[in-house]
């Protein structure tokens, strides 16, 4: 960046002395503004200010002190209006997106959720530091963690998580993806989330639907039949808003589903280890307990009309931290054909209402049936 602009983004602090002379200004309300310094030289220099609004604020042959600390820069201008302070470091030693950072955090409730996501938007245009790639991402998983905003921000918020890299997820071979069951399903270990785009893709890409021997023997005979498996659909337009990676995969058939469980030395969960997982001891017809209330899980009733990343309904997971049971996807299970062909689905998911969240209701889905509320979670005995 050459000597003579730099753009800042930061917080606007704004002692006031005359309120007319600035009334409507968000800047007083501590609102992030971006900031034009133009020096000239150092006791004389233009600095424009506008806010989020675009309503302008213009500060011309103004002092301008530069305090002595290196990076570090305090800008001081006076008007008759009113004082303004505001605090920043030049773009070079630190980005924009680092500049709002520090104002964003210091938000709360649907504002930090919204200006999260736009600096995580932002981000994913700019070069960040390691270490301010690190604070902007533990921030926003602190951010949804808190369940602050509404399902819709924090569905915003948990898609630009995904595409800045979800710390939380994991794949089958790492410990922490499972959650071991107690009595009486000792040796049973169930995964804490829905399997997620991030760790099917990496199947794909490792060849998995060319390897024969995790198909079973209806699954190769529907596999050879098939132009269309699951990883040729997701690279089309339609799909996109589907794969992001930190969601659940849904749109595979339960024969993809069990071969990538048997790939992974797993199985798909049984109904009646689900049921347990989802009751515990305390019987619960729900994670959370009841009644089923407002904002607890991905349902119809919340209108996202799509899935959203796993975990970020905090009412939908038990106590031991297992994930997404009553809603976001419904899930294949494991069981053994009851009529026909057709396979056990708990239906729990965000095209249905809530009456197909309680945690026994079950339908029966022919095999080969594709939807985009449908998905798996895995189970294993654990050696």
């Amino acid at each position: 960046m050459g000597q003579d602009h730099a753009a800042l983004w930061v917080l606007c602090l704004i002692s006031t002395q005359n309120e007319e002379a600035v009334e409507g200004d968000p800047c007083r309300l501590g609102l992030l503004t971006s900031i034009e310094w133009h020096p000239r030289r150092e006791s004389n220099s233009h600095l424009r200010i506008r806010n989020p609004l675009f309503y302008p604020l213009n500060y011309e042959g103004m002092g301008l002190r530069l305090s002595p600390v290196r990076g570090d820069a305090k800008y001081e201008c006076v008007s008759s209006a009113c004082s303004v302070v505001v605090w920043g470091v030049r773009r070079g030693l630190m980005g924009a997106v680092m500049f709002e950072f520090n104002g964003v955090s210091g938000l709360q409730g649907g504002a930090k959720v919204d200006g999260l996501a736009r600096l995580a938007r932002k981000a994913l245009t700019q070069d960040l530091t390691s270490e301010d790639r690190a604070q902007l991402v533990g921030t926003i998983v602190e951010a949804l963690a808190s369940g602050q905003g509404t399902s819709r921000q924090r569905l915003g918020l948990s898609e630009a998580l995904a595409r800045l890299g979800d710390p939380r997820l994991r794949k089958p071979s790492d410990d922490d993806y499972w959650c071991a069951l107690g009595e009486p399903y000792e040796g049973v270990a169930v995964g804490r989330y829905p399997v997620t785009n991030h760790e099917y893709l990496a199947w794909v890409e490792r060849g998995g639907y060319r390897d024969p021997s995790v198909w079973t023997e209806a699954g190769r005979a529907w596999l050879g039949a098939c132009d269309t498996p699951w990883h040729v659909l997701a690279e089309r337009e339609d799909a996109k808003a589907f794969v992001v990676p930190n969601q659940p995969v849904v749109g595979v058939t339960w024969f993809e589903a069990s071969a990538y469980a048997r790939s992974n030395g797993a199985r798909l969960l049984r109904t009646d280890e689900r049921v347990w997982v989802t009751r515990g001891e305390a019987r619960r017809p729900y994670p959370w307990g009841s009644p089923f209330g407002e904002g607890n899980a991905n349902t119809r009733e919340e209108c996202l009309e799509r899935p959203c990343g796993v975990g970020m309904f905090l009412g939908d997971r038990t106590p031991e931290g297992i994930c997404d049971l009553a809603g976001n996807v419904a899930e294949w299970s494991g069981d053994e054909p009851v009529v026909g062909d057709e396979r056990l689905v708990h239906p729990g998911c965000w095209e249905q209402p809530s009456m197909a969240a309680w945690a026994k209701a079950l339908t029966f889905v022919r095999p080969e049936v594709r939807r985009t509320s449908l998905g798996f979670r895995l189970g294993k005995d654990e050696v």
